[in-house]
């Protein structure tokens, strides 16, 4: 062989050896980024408030941070810190339950608080205003005003707090109050049916105006309360293509921000030509903005942070919470609070607070049929002062977002059977001059502390309640007693006999000798087909309790619309019941049978292996109790009762004002 064969031969293995090398590094390389992205997907599943979008679990990385990220792959992701986040905490209401609620005569539909003075104005849907003073130790009614005579729709404070106006869609009509005075000085008549509204100015002038929205057009005018004449200052109406579903002003930019039917976002200023701040992106093509258009959604709610650098969305109909930074228009955070989401944390256990199944079942239900309703369209999203933390409503409660950390450090009244919706917080404020450093703040000084001590409040509204709660340092006293059992959780059974029956006990029970069982109710027959082979202890407790006579006078003691019906407790409160053989009996879940499909008849329960005499039938697809109900046959014939019953008026926590009886039982072969 030549030398120039050789060498020839030579490069070709070179060539060869570092194709496998450079092969084998992008494997090694693909592998970790696996593991980084598990890691991510694990994390976003583990905080309980709703998946991160793709690289947004930290602001936008350089290369060679996400070179850093791939090298740092395997090793365990620590949580996030920010410095004194004890202390910010600290500054919101510590106590998770309501310690006082107060009441307007109709639903309460709007809130918003002036912290100069520390007032809280309160609006409800019959047209009334009130307004009321916290002090440190106290919470009274001021004045109370009628400014509408129909159902108030917008409620905003000035950015100096000076002022609050208040608009009415019916009466075309908008009103100003004083927040120094606490009294009504003018009332703007329009020409056109009210939406949003916001307090804006003008780069040129620091005198307040207002941004109102024609609801049924793209229409924005900007109005002086104080002037003359009540034309419009500007009128714009090549903004927006569609009707106006938000505003918001950013003190800093001297820019407002608004959002559409449609899905757009703009930014302007208030001047003849609208144009945008100088000082933010340049072109709307770099930015995000254009996600709600691509997600078919639009924003609902718009919260600006106290340092005007970020904003906050919430957008319909796929309840997702969308942080941004203000200057880029780049997406920062999405959180999911979804009802598929929320599904699938409650299924995995994974969810801010740990609900009952049948009591998830109950906010999935009414979550649906707010948003059919269209209910969420006022829906709250604040920040806290320091802008640390987001809050906002949800169907677990009133979460509090580290939007740092993405960890949920906080649930407000999880507990209560109210469905929050609209939301203000005061922080308090401590003696002026108190607090000049973090160092200070930090110091175990008492005096320091006294003097920086707050009473900050979280005061929140509750859909179709013309109750309002406020959320503060003070835990309940001894009358919450009752209001717990007001508005707390019922359990779905709670028999008096905790003893679980053991395999060999259920292991003598007799052959069963019926397929069907009819239910002879005060408002029908109802028809059911067992499932003996799938489930035989079920069915068998079912039918030697119909035999015995068990259910006979019996009620259906809780119906939830969209959800199920439930019966079989002698007590007739949820409370009662117990198996044909004196105590509970175990699971019986078979994986082929699910509650995909209406009439579904299941065992309830108290928890796993806790089956008593209590059953219930679905009326509607309930999937996220697979796994955890007994499925032991279904309704094959009355399913027209089944509908009659649930249509039935029922109390607070779900009893039918109407008895609905089971007169007696009978069994089919």
């Amino acid at each position: 062989m030549s030398h120039g064969q050789i060498d020839q031969t030579q490069q070709q293995q070179e060539r060869q050896q570092d194709k496998i090398q450079t092969n084998s590094l992008v494997g090694d390389v693909t592998n970790l980024m696996h593991v980084a992205n598990n890691e991510r997907a694990e994390f976003s599943a583990d905080i309980g408030i709703g998946s991160v979008v793709g690289t947004s679990m930290t602001p936008a990385k350089t290369n060679r941070d996400d070179d850093d990220q791939i090298r740092t792959a395997s090793r365990r992701k620590r949580r996030k810190i920010i410095p004194n986040e004890r202390l910010f905490l600290s500054n919101l209401p510590s106590s998770t339950q309501y310690a006082q609620s107060l009441l307007h005569r109709a639903p309460v539909s709007h809130i918003t608080v002036a912290a100069r003075p520390a007032v809280v104005y309160t609006a409800s849907t019959d047209g009334t205003l009130k307004c009321w003073k916290h002090d440190v130790d106290s919470f009274d009614l001021l004045r109370q005003f009628r400014p509408h005579s129909s159902s108030i729709n917008e409620l905003v404070t000035s950015p100096d707090e000076k002022l609050v106006a208040v608009s009415s869609k019916g009466d075309k009509a908008l009103a100003v109050f004083d927040n120094d005075t606490f009294d009504q000085t003018i009332t703007l008549e329009l020409d056109f049916v009210p939406g949003k509204v916001c307090w804006v100015r003008t780069p040129q002038d620091s005198a307040s105006l207002l941004a109102v929205a024609d609801a049924d057009s793209p229409r924005v005018d900007i109005l002086d309360p104080y002037a003359a004449a009540t034309a419009a200052i500007f009128s714009y109406a090549d903004i927006h293509s569609a009707p106006l579903t938000s505003l918001a002003y950013n003190p800093k930019y001297n820019c407002v921000i608004s959002a559409d039917e449609k899905g757009n976002i703009e930014y302007w200023q208030v001047n003849a030509s609208h144009t945008r701040p100088a000082e933010v992106f340049r072109t709307k093509s770099s930015t995000d903005l254009y996600e709600f258009r691509k997600a078919k959604s639009h924003v609902v709610t718009v919260a600006i942070s106290p340092k005007s650098e970020h904003f906050a969305t919430l957008s319909k109909p796929d309840r997702q919470i969308c942080l941004f930074a203000f200057k880029s228009g780049k997406l920062i955070r999405k959180y999911d609070e979804s009802l598929s989401f929320a599904e699938d944390l409650h299924a995995k256990r994974k969810a801010p607070i740990e609900l009952e199944d049948l009591e998830f079942g109950r906010r999935l239900v009414r979550e649906r049929t707010l948003d059919a309703e269209g209910h969420h369209s006022a829906e709250s999203l604040l920040f806290d002062e320091s802008g640390l933390f987001l809050i906002y409503p949800s169907i677990f409660g009133i979460k509090v977002v580290n939007t740092y950390s993405n960890v949920c450090v906080k649930v407000y009244g999880a507990s209560e059977r109210m469905r929050f919706s609209n939301l203000a917080l005061y922080q308090g404020a401590p003696r002026q001059g108190a607090i000049t450093s973090i160092d200070r703040a930090l110091s175990a000084n008492a005096l320091l502390q006294k003097a920086s001590e707050r009473k900050p409040i979280l005061v929140a509204s509750a859909v179709d309640s013309a109750r309002f709660c406020l959320f503060s340092n003070a835990e309940p006293g001894n009358d919450r007693d009752e209001k717990q059992a007001e508005h707390g959780l019922a359990h779905i059974t709670d028999g008096p006999n905790t003893t679980s029956l053991d395999s060999a006990a259920v292991a003598k029970s007799r052959p069963l000798g019926a397929a069907f069982a009819t239910l002879h109710t005060s408002l029908g027959d109802i028809r059911l087909e067992f499932y003996s082979e799938k489930a035989p202890k079920a069915v068998e407790n079912f039918v030697t309790l119909v035999e015995r006579g068990y259910y006979d006078g019996t009620i259906f003691h809780r119906v939830i619309p969209g959800f199920m019906i439930q019966a079989g407790d002698p007590e007739g409160d949820g409370t009662g019941g117990q198996s044909c053989w004196g105590g509970y009996f175990e699971d019986e879940l078979d994986s082929s049978l699910c509650h995909d499909a209406p009439f579904m008849l299941s065992m309830a329960n108290a928890g796993p292996d806790t089956n008593g005499s209590q059953f219930f039938i679905t009326t509607a697809s309930a999937k996220h109790l697979d796994g955890k109900h007994t499925i032991f046959g279904r309704a094959t014939a009355g399913t027209d009762v089944i509908k009659a019953i649930e249509a039935v008026r029922t109390d607070k926590r779900d009893r039918p004002l109407q008895e609905i009886q089971i007169r007696s039982t009978s069994l089919h072969r």
